[in-house]
């Protein structure tokens, strides 16, 4: 049982990882609706004055000091909603008809991929029939859908079923959006054959993000050189930056990601080894304990003694190496060279 256990602990360690790896790439940081269709545990930060390294990220990764939850964007892969006015089976409404079906309007937003169940209920009025579910013409559309009919005490995937007078019967309509496509949201109404008696359900696909719709254009946080999306400063073609503050021919580029590549030290390599930003070609590191061209030396690396201290506190870490006070030896400085049995062993 134990190693059940750490087998499952283990997987889902390497799944977080594999999602973590997902959500930060490259493609991924190009605008909020790319990030969320990457993954769905996949977050964007939309917070403009953020100091997140990557605006995707997984979702559990961001903190406070980088992006406010209040901030984090992550819409549900699927959701339900019965709209309001609904009202229960055999109630009147306010044009005099007997409400025979319930709900009567659902609202269904989906992401590709993703598939939601509807729950329906029909009040059978018109003696021993066969009950026949129909609905509006979709077959055109990215929307899918299956029935489901609680029929002789067993759920079966039908559009039909006999019934007796008076009886409720239950029954679903599963809804899988297959793709995002240009025609935007689904309108369809479904109802029982022969009888007058309909419901609406709105589909609503997932496609990007709410933020996307809206923006700031020239915006003063992108120096008014930029709309501002989702929290991101979208640059015009002449500038770069993370707030379109670099004039690209001030510094002999003729295009964002050429600026960037100066703060890699490697084609492959992270901007600035992932421990910085880049600000017009030139990085910045988030430590003082980190320096170098691309933030490529971290003085805090250095091997630690017996003590648990950096270079056994007897010298200093310069880019992942100890170099040592007088009269110390060793990669962690823990050999005294007055020490003869020390330096001994540091021979052989």
């Amino acid at each position: 049982m134990r190693s059940l256990l750490i087998y499952l602990l283990l997987c889902a360690i390497a799944f977080a990882d594999d999602t973590a790896f997902l959500c930060s790439q490259a493609d991924a940081q190009l605008s909020c609706g790319q990030c969320i269709k990457k993954h769905p545990d996949c977050a964007w930060c939309t917070d403009p004055h953020s100091t997140a390294k990557n605006r995707c990220q997984l979702k559990t990764l961001f903190v406070n000091n980088s992006c406010h939850p209040s901030y984090v964007y992550s819409p549900p892969q699927a959701q339900v909603t019965v709209l309001k006015p609904t009202y229960p089976l055999e109630s009147t409404k306010s044009d005099g008809t007997v409400v025979r079906l319930e709900p009567q309007q659902v609202s269904i937003r989906l992401m590709p991929g993703n598939a939601v169940n509807v729950p329906f209920k029909y009040l059978n009025r018109a003696g021993a029939t066969t009950m026949e579910i129909q609905t509006s013409e979709y077959q055109n559309t990215a929307l899918k859908l299956k029935f489901f009919i609680n029929c002789d005490g067993a759920e079966k995937e039908t559009k039909t079923c006999a019934v007796r007078e008076n009886q409720i019967v239950e029954f679903r309509v599963e809804a899988t959006l297959e793709t995002c496509s240009s025609q935007g949201d689904i309108t369809l109404s479904l109802g029982v054959r022969g009888q007058q008696i309909i419901s609406a359900l709105y589909v609503t696909p997932i496609c990007g993000c709410e933020c996307e719709k809206h923006n700031e254009r020239n915006s003063p946080l992108c120096h008014q050189h930029g709309h501002l999306i989702c929290g991101q400063c979208i640059c015009d073609a002449s500038r770069g930056g993370d707030k379109c503050e670099c004039a690209l021919s001030l510094y002999g580029v003729s295009s964002s990601a050429q600026l960037d590549a100066q703060c890699r030290d490697e084609e492959s390599s992270e901007v600035c080894n992932g421990q910085g930003v880049c600000q017009c070609g030139k990085c910045r590191c988030n430590s003082p304990t980190i320096s170098g061209k691309f933030c490529q030396c971290d003085h805090t690396s250095c091997p630690k003694g017996a003590n648990g201290q950096i270079c056994s506190s007897n010298g200093v870490c310069d880019c992942g190496k100890c170099k040592c006070e007088v009269g110390w030896e060793r990669e962690d400085c823990s050999c005294s060279t007055a020490n003869s049995n020390c330096l001994e062993k540091q021979r052989k």
